[in-house]
């Protein structure tokens, strides 16, 4: 051990005691007019707006704000679904010097609900409470708002300001703070107390350079950073919405080619995402424009971005340059790596297992070493990573009650749970404090246990892992788990597994398991679960997981085929090997809010419901999303409808619409019922779909409408006697019209449904519809042999289950053994849109030609 302790040391900085964070965003405006940042939505539409617009933006939200002169100062809660719009709110409450917390809602209410819920959990954290929103978001409230002491504030039709607020940026701010959510998607939801001063303070340590090029990235609005991305550095800054990535990666790999864009920012779970669809996506791709990525260092990052690259210049992508980054949430970047390239990355990899130097302190900042008594220790000594950033850490977490948590530190110093080295190269990350344990009165670090065996040669293909063997008293002891050279491989193998382990900690292993490769388990990242395998088979060679959280025989999950597919599915979103406890939460298992975003979605098109996915995050596991299906007490949802209602609220909503009926209790509308083709009968979400293809298909083409059920009857109560209900209502009017004649069937989205439920009872009856038509079918009610075509928007979500089938987990070509594929223009929710419902018109008219 060292003498000297070692310490790395950024470049000093200085934060201009002058400047404010307001005078910043100013100062951004005044010099970079023209500067501009896109946002992909959802529906992967763009929209562009240039840092004056966003500033004008703000300076309206200031106009609207100050209109309500409250003599208490409350939080603003800004909800809105728009990371344009966020930025513009986070600079107007910069410039009254307020505090804020930003609540960002995924596609409107459709996937965050239980807004009254949050509201209130928001107002007993915060305190005193202002929410300012827009009206859609305002309406899913459900609160009588004049019971509050201080009412929502609707940000539509914003004013123009009268003043350009010079004022309010001349006078001293940076007393405000925001708070941000560091960990809602685990369900605990705590909120970081950042000052405004410490992201000027931030602003400045980066040396952010105006660059001339255009960067990427999937996280809009930093939850961890909180306005971090407020300010744009580049002539271009896309951002791309996580949930739009989550379901399909091509989205951001489009939107470089789309926008020249340079450099993008991923972590490694989203890289291995960008590998599997590079390889198994062959539609051209030009990434030519392509030069930087920036990631955070771990030891599995290194020989995933080193594969990233490789497929990326396989799509145009040359001499792409990487650099890694390292920082904690409460200090920010911290230390990073030189820019490289892929050959200089490889030579990393060689016989290092992933860790080498970060060799640069970031500006403002230190670094050291210290042992488990927190004494620094000099170069080449491994200990815990402690670092200072006096002008970054956050204040603290404030926690229900207003009671605020500090950040863990010693003498200013941030404490990691990260281990580490400094060396005359820089900084070596080798593992992480849950790493060690405390066994016999030693403090074992597992990670040189592992290294030995990988090094002995009596283990393959990585395949190694140590970790604690925890009890009611703790980690005690350890296990050792490993696939061997050959299964064959007996007592003497064993034997010298034990004498590497012994070797390298100094004492004997509590246990050895051998495990076939099947059994290990991994992280969607493809990082090993070491405690959750240690929990499974550290005493036996099968262990049962401690207190599982049970599921009630009542709600017969076992017998469910539709619940074996939710299993199905769980699994393939988590990259599961082996056998899995059903009360394990999605994240234990390796989930990130990227994949629970993927997962809730393909949920969904399974289940057929909207997920309440406030309820899932509580908690996120496989018993409780069939409960939500299911809609137990607990689950706080609507009853089922019986059988009758669904007729009789469809009635209702289908009296007023346009169009020929046979009857004045008839459900079907006809249009151009003289025309000589082949009929088609179709269901509809809304009458102004009907209007539209009507108007497009011409006088000659008999067309009949009925309604779905949508918000008719709601998703999670399609019960069977429901849809059967309405399934024979729709069949006895179809019949009676076309009286054995041929016709077409079809539906779009959730009306799918209704019409493959027709088809089936139809088919029994003998009465098949000549071709039956589902355009966005996500839905499987087992196999239907006759003529089926499927439609699909070569924008939509769905494209991948049908470019690339068995990929997504839509069972199409077995439901469907007859179906022909047909893509059709725009995107999920916009074929009937003025300029997509030709292309439909016209794959519909192609059929009635050929009938």
């Amino acid at each position: 051990m060292g003498d000297k302790a070692a310490i790395l040391r950024g470049a000093e900085c200085r934060v201009p005691e002058h400047a404010t964070f307001a005078s910043n965003v100013a100062e951004l405006v005044r010099q970079y007019p023209l500067r501009a940042v896109v946002e992909i939505d959802l529906k992967n539409q763009a929209r562009t707006l240039s840092v004056a617009s966003i500033w004008a933006n703000a300076q309206a939200i200031i106009e609207r704000v100050q209109t309500t002169h409250s003599a208490a100062r409350p939080v603003l809660v800004f909800c809105l679904d728009s990371f344009l719009d966020l930025i513009a709110a986070g600079w107007a409450a910069v410039a009254m010097d307020r505090d804020c917390h930003f609540w960002h809602v995924i596609e409107g209410h459709e996937s965050s609900r239980n807004f009254a819920r949050q509201w209130r959990e928001l107002q007993s954290a915060l305190g005193g409470c202002q929410l300012i929103t827009r009206s859609r978001l305002l309406r899913e409230f459900s609160i009588t708002w004049e019971s509050e002491p201080w009412p929502p504030i609707c940000l539509d039709r914003l004013p123009h300001p009268k003043d350009d607020h010079r004022g309010l940026l001349d006078r001293d701010h940076d007393r405000g703070k925001v708070f941000v959510k560091t960990s809602g998607t685990t369900g605990t939801g705590k909120l970081a107390v950042i000052p405004y001063a410490v992201q000027m303070a931030q602003r400045y340590s980066t040396k952010p350079l105006q660059r001339s090029f255009s960067t990427l990235s999937s996280l809009p609005m930093d939850n961890i950073t909180g306005l971090s991305r407020q300010f744009p550095a580049t002539n271009l800054q896309v951002l791309i919405s996580p949930a739009a990535v989550a379901i399909d990666p091509r989205v951001f790999l489009r939107a470089i080619e789309r926008f020249g864009v340079e450099e993008f920012v991923a972590s490694t779970s989203f890289a291995l995402r960008l590998i599997r669809t590079l390889q198994r996506d062959d539609a051209p791709l030009d990434l030519s424009s392509l030069r930087y990525l920036s990631v955070g260092l771990e030891p599995i990052s290194t020989p995933v971005f080193a594969q990233l690259i490789e497929e990326l210049m396989k799509r145009g992508a040359s001499d792409v340059r990487i650099g890694f980054g390292y920082g904690l949430t409460e200090v920010g970047l911290a230390a990073f790596s030189g820019s490289m390239g892929l050959g200089e990355l490889q030579a990393q990899l060689e016989g290092r297992s992933g860790a080498f130097p970060l060799a640069n302190c970031a500006p403002g900042r230190a670094i050291r070493v210290v042992d488990a008594s927190g004494r620094p220790l000099g170069e080449d000594c491994e200990g815990e990573i402690q670092i200072h950033a006096p002008q970054r850490t956050i204040a603290g977490y404030l926690q229900a009650g207003g009671g605020l948590i500090p950040v863990k530190q010693v003498d200013g110093w941030v404490c990691s749970e990260d281990l580490g080295k400094i060396t005359s190269r820089g900084l070596v990350i080798t593992g992480r404090t849950k790493g060690i344990i405390f066994s016999q009165g030693k403090c074992i670090a597992l990670d040189p246990v592992e290294q030995a065996l990988r090094e002995s040669g009596l283990v393959r293909e990585g395949l190694v892992a140590a970790a604690p063997l925890e009890g009611d008293a703790g980690a005690g002891d350890y296990v050792v788990m490993f696939c061997p050279a050959d299964e064959n491989d007996g007592a003497e193998t064993m034997a010298r597994v034990r004498q590497v382990a012994a070797s390298a900690i100094g004492i004997r292993p509590f246990n050895v398991v051998t495990l076939r490769k099947d059994r290990f388990v991994f992280t969607t990242t493809g990082k090993m679960r070491k405690r959750h395998m240690a929990q499974l088979y550290g005493r036996t060679e099968v262990i049962p997981p401690s207190n599982p959280r049970a599921v009630p025989d009542e709600e017969g999950f076992d017998r469910d085929p539709l619940f074996g597919e939710l299993c199905a599915l769980w699994r393939s979103i988590l990259n599961l090997q082996g056998e899995e406890p059903l009360g394990a939460t999605f994240f234990e298992l390796g989930g990130s809010s990227i994949t629970a975003v993927q997962f809730l979605h393909r949920a969904e098109q399974l289940l057929q419901m909207r997920l309440p996915a406030e309820r899932f995050f509580v908690e996120p596991t496989l018993p409780q999303v069939w409960r939500l299906y299911r809609h137990d007490p607990g689950a706080d949802l609507d009853d089922r409808m019986e059988a009758g209602h669904g007729l009789d609220r469809l009635r209702a909503h289908v009296h007023e619409w346009k169009g020929q009926r046979t009857s004045d209790d008839a459900f079907l509308r006809g249009f151009h019922t003289k025309g000589t083709r082949i009929p088609i009968f179709w269901v509809f979400q809304m009458e102004e779909e009907l209007l539209r293809l009507a108007g497009e298909v011409g006088e000659n083409q008999p067309l009949y409408g009925m309604r779905s059920l949508y918000q008719v009857v709601p998703i999670h109560n399609l019960s069977a006697p429901v849809l059967r209900e309405v399934s024979n209502q729709y069949i006895t009017e179809i019949l009676a019209i076309t009286q054995g004649r041929p016709f077409i069937l079809g539906g779009n989205c959730q009306a799918a449904i209704v019409s493959l439920r027709m088809a089936l009872a139809l088919e029994q009856l003998g009465q098949a519809p000549a071709t039956l038509v589902l355009m966005e079918w996500t839905y499987s009610w087992g196999r239907y042999a006759k003529p089926v075509v499927l439609l699909y928007g070569q924008q939509s979500y769905t494209a991948a289950a049908y470019e690339s089938p068995g990929q997504c987990g839509l069972p199409w070509k077995h439901d469907f053994p007859h179906a022909v594929v047909h893509p059709i223009a725009g995107a999920h929710g916009e074929f009937f849109s003025a300029e997509n419902v030709s292309s439909l018109s016209e794959r519909l008219l192609e059929l009635t030609r050929n009938a």
